[in-house]
């Protein structure tokens, strides 16, 4: 968002909220400028290393990881072991020092002669600041085999831009329209390619076939968190940027370290301890850094929650405590607040969706394992003794759960929204394992637990991010449902020792309502030039009433499907109070159509600020084939790349077995669409006021996940 977005913002925010906002954000930055003050002077790293909580693991089999999961991890470990990487559509590269990129979007990056610092430390000078080095070097000397390669955790690969790994996290901004993405390093330095790399030490463990030795992959998830932790130093370089991408970070790093306890595996003692002190740093990080405000709060808060919730399971002593405690409150908090009564999220993306959705997911999963000590120690927190951006929880934390510890502090209703979510990923994922993309798509994850590939992946793995099944997998296993065999579940089951929380019955779904004839009237009536009527022919015959329908008002979703044939319908009313708008899209009363071999499909993002041109082509509304006068703009993108000012909002008026309707308003006009289905084909009727009607659009080359097409 520029600074136009900033202030249109604070003039819809209530004058006392405004000066609350400004104070605060003028005491953070004093704050931060002294603590760079301290970390220039006497380094970044924190002093602590915690104890672990002998309780922080999670107990797999080899039979828990399906022979489809082994196929693919086999193949991507490969690759990981060799530092190559895939990050967001780069293509299999190696982010090595010195990297040469092709470039991207029209911008190449010539390296900057950096070399890789050796064996001995020598080159870290050029990483790392003065006042880390020593600490750095110690943590250097602790990479394990011969034959490391050094990661550059600062390089874009794909445009070869490359962050200075020695300036504060906080003086960079993010580069808009460059060619250069800030996502890239920050996708690599999630490491969350090292718990897969611990589920193949499992089954190393176990003697499955084609895997490295145990201990390869023990050697290269220590050593992998060594060069990191390293040439990372808290605060320093582009990976403590944004708070989101610390807490994911922590958590892989606490899954990991949980997936090789449960196995009865261990890092090396001076890697374990590494660990513990990094874990500390990213604690005190997030909690000092939390994305929260009273409006807007996002999947970044959610994230923040879930790293801080992952860290406190993980360690043990009083801060750790008061991280767990504060997480597990506010995580159920924000699970009721961020998802709508539907299940949908308020975000108006269905990627930020399962994103959100598994973090909850986890999180109720962790919570759940807790006993009745843990829920008192949490009971027995001491606060900040200076305030976080967000209230610290009243103890004792309610229990509005069923059954003992952990179980009793998870309410029905956040259980409830969360089925509902996952219900909402069933009805959108297409039979070709790809989900419909509504809003923005960022192939943002917060474990990656089930990479699945795409077919045609001959030559080199390809991930589908547009596969979502686990997600709804993982939210059965929290009700003890039905097991379809993916880790996310094995992993819930784990942590609730085969308990399960008590799932209310949903609701009644939404009944029909509306007249066609009422919806066809108004377009009948409107001029020629104001109207279209589209005829797609389907590839069989199916009778209308035989199509089965899931509604989701509150998110603005209407799907039909029958079969491998799916129709999506976009009709969303305006965004609850509260609610972000920076990855929703001008798609109001589009459509999707996957009718064999006729396909119009939502394209999704391709990429956020590399290119400005191509962050707004793929969100407006001509590439959602949505029905809008010619030359008039609903919905405007000047605030900033994640900013989106819309004029109207729609509301459905009919949803029948064989026809879905809605109209947008806006001050001075409308738009409708009806869509209705026979035997042999669907229709779709358009009409807007005033006319023209816009041209149906050109299809954009659909992004099969962020960056790639």
């Amino acid at each position: 968002m520029d600074i136009r977005g900033y202030i249109r913002q604070v003039r819809s925010l209530p004058l006392d909220m405004t000066m609350r906002k400004a104070a605060r954000l003028a005491a953070r930055t004093a704050r931060a400028r002294m603590k760079l003050a301290a970390d220039i002077v006497s380094g970044s790293y924190g002093g602590r290393q915690p104890n672990f909580n002998p309780a922080a693991r999670i107990v797999l089999a080899a039979a828990d990881v399906p022979s489809d999961l082994c196929r693919t991890l086999l193949a991507l470990s490969a690759r990981y072991l060799e530092h190559r990487f895939d990050l967001l559509g780069s293509g299999w590269v190696s982010p090595v020092y010195g990297f040469s990129a092709k470039g991207f979007l029209g911008h190449r990056y010539e390296p900057n002669g950096l070399a890789a610092p050796l064996r001995n430390g020598e080159g870290l000078e050029t990483v790392v600041n003065r006042s880390n080095l020593a600490i750095a070097s110690a943590i250097w000397g602790m990479i394990e085999q011969s034959s490391y390669v050094p990661i550059d955790w600062q390089v874009d690969v794909r445009s070869g831009y490359r962050w200075d790994g020695q300036r504060p996290s906080m003086s960079f901004g993010i580069p808009v329209d460059i060619g250069a993405d800030i996502k890239v390093p920050w996708e690599l330095a999630r490491l969350q390619h090292l718990p897969q790399l611990a589920l193949c030490a499992l089954l190393a463990k176990a003697g499955a076939e084609g895997f490295e030795t145990l201990q390869r992959y023990i050697d290269e998830i220590g050593d992998q968190i060594a060069d990191f932790t390293a040439t990372n130093p808290p605060r320093f370089g582009v990976n403590w940027v944004g708070t989101m991408d610390v807490a994911i970070r922590a958590a892989n790093i606490a899954l990991t370290r949980a997936i090789l306890a449960g196995a009865g595996l261990s890092l090396p003692p001076n890697i374990d301890g590494l660990v513990a002190q990094t874990l500390g740093d990213h604690g005190d990080f997030i909690a000092e850094h939390l994305e929260y405000s009273e409006v807007g709060r996002s999947n970044h808060y959610l994230a923040d929650l879930g790293g801080l919730l992952w860290i406190g399971w993980t360690l043990e002593g009083e801060a750790a405590t008061r991280w767990l405690t504060f997480a597990t409150a506010e995580l159920l908090a924000e699970a009721e607040h961020q998802f709508l009564p539907d299940g949908g999220n308020y975000e108006g993306s269905t990627n930020y969706h399962r994103l959100s959705g598994e973090i909850v997911a986890f999180g109720l999963a962790l919570i759940g394992s807790l006993d009745a000590n843990d829920v008192a120690r949490l009971d027995g927190a001491m606060a900040p003794e200076r305030a976080w951006r967000a209230l610290y929880p009243q103890l004792p934390l309610p229990r509005p759960g069923r059954g003992e510890g952990g179980m009793a502090l998870v309410g029905p209703h956040v259980l409830r929204k969360l089925a509902d979510a996952a219900r909402l990923t069933r009805a959108i994922q297409g039979d070709d394992a790809m989900v419909v993309q509504i809003g923005d798509t960022d192939s943002g994850r917060f474990f990656k637990l089930t990479p699945t590939l795409f077919g045609d992946s001959a030559s080199e793995p390809i991930e589908n991010t547009l596969d979502h099944r686990a997600f709804p997998d993982m939210v059965d296993a929290l009700s003890g449902g039905a097991q379809n065999e993916t880790v996310e579940g094995a992993v819930v089951r784990s942590l609730l020792s085969d308990c399960a929380f008590a799932v209310p019955e949903r609701t009644v779904s939404l009944a029909d309502f509306g007249e066609p004839d009422a919806a066809l009237k108004q377009w009948n009536e409107a001029p020629d030039g104001s109207k279209r009527l589209r005829h797609i022919e389907l590839p069989r015959p199916v009778d209308p009433s035989t199509w089965t329908r899931e509604a989701f008002p509150d998110f603005g979703l209407y799907v039909y499907r029958s079969g491998d044939l799916m129709v999506t319908f976009r009709c969303a009313g305006a965004p609850v109070e509260g609610a972000p708008r920076g990855h929703r899209h001008d798609d109001n009363l589009g459509v999707e159509l996957r009718l064999g071999d006729y396909q119009r499909r939502d394209p999704g993002s391709f990429v956020y600020t590399p290119s400005v041109a191509r962050r707004n082509a793929y969100r407006a509304a001509v590439a959602h084939d949505a029905p809008r006068p010619l030359g008039l703009t609903i919905a405007t993108m000047k605030a900033g790349l994640f900013d989106l000012d819309e004029s109207g909002f729609a509301h459905c008026l009919c949803w029948r077995p064989d026809t879905v309707a809605g109209e947008l308003l806006w001050a001075g006009g409308s738009a409708l669409r009806v869509i209705k289905f026979s035997h042999q084909d669907v229709r779709i009727y358009d009409c807007v006021t005033p006319g023209p009607i816009a041209d149906v659009g050109p299809v954009l080359p659909v992004a099969r996940g962020y960056g790639l097409i």
